[in-house]
Formats: C-alpha cells, sequence, structure tokens
C-alpha cells in the first residue's frame, strides 16, 4: 500500500528539527511493509496525501503563512477528514479564531476550531516540558521555545504538563485526523509512543495491516532516561 506524506513550508516552517516528524513516520511505516512517497513543498500540492506535516516558524514567519494556508484552506480541512494533519511548534496556532501578536497586531485565524492566541514578544520562555500525551496516558517529552499563551482547546494532545516558566496545565489540540502542540524536538522522534499512536491511527485510516511492527525497546528506553533527567532538572528549577 502507498502511503503519501507531505512535509509543507519545510523552508519557511521547519525550526528545531521538526522535519524529522515526517522522516520519522515514513521510516517506520517503510519498516511495517508500506511504500512511502515523501514529498517536501513550499507550495501546496493539488494531490491528496495521506499524512501533512507542518513544523515550527519565527513568529513573522508564522503569522505571514497565514496568507499560504488560508489559500489552501479547504484542502487542509479536508486532510483532517480524511488523513492527518500534524502540526507543532507555534504552526498550530494558526487553525484557531484569532492570533494576537504583540508586534504584528491581530489576525484571523484559519477558524477549525475556536481557541485564540495571544502573543507578547516581551516575554520568551525556552523550556523543557514533562506531560501526559492524552490517548494512551504516557508520559512524554517535549520542547518550547515561545511567547504564546492559548486558551484551553477542550481536547489537548498533552495533559498535566510540567515546565519552567510557562503556566499551562494542557497543551495543543487533537481532533479528528488533527495533532496539534506547542512543542518541538521534534516530538515524534522523542516520544516512540507518540509515533506508534499516529502510525496506528493512519493505518486504521488505510485499513492497512502491517507485515511487521517495529520494536522500539531502544528508543523507549531512551525516552525513560529523558524523562528522569528532565524531572530532576524541573524539580531544581521549581525551588
Amino acid at each position: 500500500m502507498i502511503f503519501r506524506i507531505l512535509h509543507y513550508l519545510p523552508e519557511t516552517m521547519s525550526l528545531y528539527g521538526d522535519y524529522a516528524n515526517a522522516s520519522a513516520l515514513a521510516r517506520l511505516i517503510d519498516f511495517e511493509g508500506g511504500h512511502v512517497e515523501l514529498i517536501r513543498s513550499e507550495t501546496f500540492p493539488d494531490n491528496r496525501f495521506d499524512a501533512v506535516f507542518i513544523g515550527s516558524g519565527t513568529e513573522r514567519n508564522s503569522f505571514y503563512m497565514l496568507d499560504a494556508l488560508a489559500e489552501n484552506r479547504d484542502a487542509l480541512m479536508e486532510q483532517t477528514a480524511s488523513g492527518i494533519l500534524f502540526a507543532t511548534g507555534n504552526s498550530w496556532e494558526m487553525f484557531g479564531k484569532t492570533v494576537s501578536d504583540s508586534v504584528l497586531g491581530t489576525r484571523q485565524g484559519l477558524g477549525f476550531f475556536d481557541f485564540e492566541v495571544t502573543r507578547d514578544r516581551s516575554v520568551r520562555v525556552v523550556t523543557d516540558v514533562l506531560a501526559d500525551y492524552s490517548p494512551t496516558g504516557e508520559r512524554s517529552a517535549g520542547f518550547i521555545n515561545g511567547c504564546s499563551l492559548t486558551c484551553e482547546t477542550g481536547s489537548p494532545m498533552f495533559r498535566n504538563c510540567v515546565c519552567s516558566g510557562f503556566k499551562i496545565k494542557n497543551d495543543g489540540i487533537i481532533s479528528r485526523g488533527f495533532y496539534g502542540t506547542s512543542f518541538s524536538g521534534p516530538v515524534l522522534i522523542r516520544n516512540p509512543h507518540v509515533l506508534r499512536n499516529v502510525a496506528d491511527a493512519l493505518y486504521n485510516i488505510k485499513g492497512f495491516t502491517p507485515e511487521r511492527r517495529f520494536s522500539d525497546e531502544t528508543q523507549s528506553a531512551a525516552l525513560s532516561v529523558t524523562l528522569s533527567e528532565l524531572e530532576k532538572r524541573l524539580k531544581k528549577t521549581k525551588k
């Protein structure tokens, strides 16, 4: 079975190695018996994709990329209904009602969801994050570099967040095929359980049965070490 994956806006919206999220899913599918077409493009091709990835950009880039996203709003909306749309960093913020930036002003978002975003450029927080991945409840590691405050979405991707500088309880959103999170890192590389969950969701959509299953024991062991060290570091920060 062929899986078509798009890494959208790889030049303007791909800070912190977010490109690796698309690569990680492509490699997993390939190992498990699927045939992958991975496309990286600054324009949205006139084709259907099984999964679309958008990474994080500077506040200015993400603000002005709203124009490109708005031009392809219908295709992106269809993507959430028929496949997976995975947006990380500040790109997921574009899919809410409004984005208010203390430097650039206020713009209408794509309106997929009702949440609103406020960016205070005078306050920037760079922090590691510990949180529970909502679909499985498993502890996860993330990284945030931003100045955004987002109102609660009702169906967060991550819950029970512990970090330094930000007062957030939950982060992101999962709705139909849309996965959005402030976490960069990239999140699918750092968290093998999230990669597995997203892959299985895509397999379910496609009706695909893997020929074999990848063992992520090594990656899970590495995550356990990361979580332990982050727990210690964040406890020290809070003292």
